[in-house]
Order: C-alpha cells, then structure tokens, then sequence
C-alpha cells in the first residue's frame, strides 16, 4: 500500500491480504516460505475474525493496525484487543453492579420515604407496638416464629 493511500481516511486499517507478503526475503524459496507463512496467519486470522476479513481486504481496528505497523502478527494484535475491550466491559460492568449492589443495601437500611419506599422490618416489638400492627403483619411474625421471641421479652418485664 503506497503512502497516499494511508492517509486517506476511509482506508484506515485497511490492507491487502497480499500486503503482508511485501516484507518477504527477495530469495525465492524463502520468500515463498514466507508468503506461505503469512497466508496461513491471515487463514487463521480469518476465521478467528471473519468480520476483519472481506471482499480480499483485511480491516484492522486502529489498535491493531498499529500493533501491526509495529511489527505484531495480526491474528496477536487482534486477540490483544479482544482482550482490553473484554476487560473494559468487564470493568464497565463491575462497576454497574456494584452501584446496583450498594443501591440494593442502602434500600434495605433506609427508614423509608414519603415515595412509598418500604421501612426496614424490626427486630422487636413491644406488647403496645404488637397491638397497633394489622392483622396480616402479626401473621408473618407468628408464621416465622419472631413472635415467641417478642413474648419472652414482654414478660421479663
């Protein structure tokens, strides 16, 4: 690929498949081993990565086609940037659900709010406090057991 090409911006990581035999040794049975050595990386590179390969042109995002100017193998400098776009998300995630996490434990800890937010369940009731619950309350507590617990203490008193 000549220099003008480089630069324009639609053939931005864009090369030949061919292109990568340009830096073949002149002699003739090591540039074949060569170009045979490279044809069967951009073999593999295709079907790791069909969409980096169409119509004979490889497409490289602009890490890899960097990498690549580098001097890195291609199928490699793909894989490399699988992988730092895997950990980004990973990342992105990570962090996601330990908002949602810290969200769910500052919900369940809050007293509630004038929006309908549910108070957190105590742990003890007083014989008054009993009383003032409805019906379907006092029946989680004495389905659960808390109520016994409750009753101890009421008549420790």
């Amino acid at each position: 690929m000549d220099e003008a090409e480089k630069d324009t911006p639609d053939q931005a990581g864009t090369a030949e498949l061919s292109g990568a035999t340009e830096r073949a040794p002149e002699n003739g049975a090591a540039r074949t081993e060569a170009e045979q050595h490279a044809r069967e990386g951009l073999d593999e590179l295709a079907r790791e990565y069909p969409q980096a390969v169409s119509d004979g042109r490889l497409t490289l995002p602009e890490k890899a086609g960097e990498l690549v100017e580098n001097g890195m193998e291609p199928l490699e400098a793909m894989r490399l940037c699988e992988l730092e776009q895997l950990r980004s998300d990973y990342g992105e995630l990570r962090q996601k659900y330990d908002a949602e996490l810290e969200n769910k434990r500052n919900a369940a800890a809050s007293t509630g709010s004038v929006s309908g937010g549910r108070a957190a369940e105590k742990d003890y009731y007083t014989s008054e406090e009993w009383d003032a619950l409805s019906e379907k309350a006092k029946k989680k507590f004495i389905k659960n057991g808390k109520v016994f617990d409750f009753m101890k203490k009421w008549s420790a008193r």
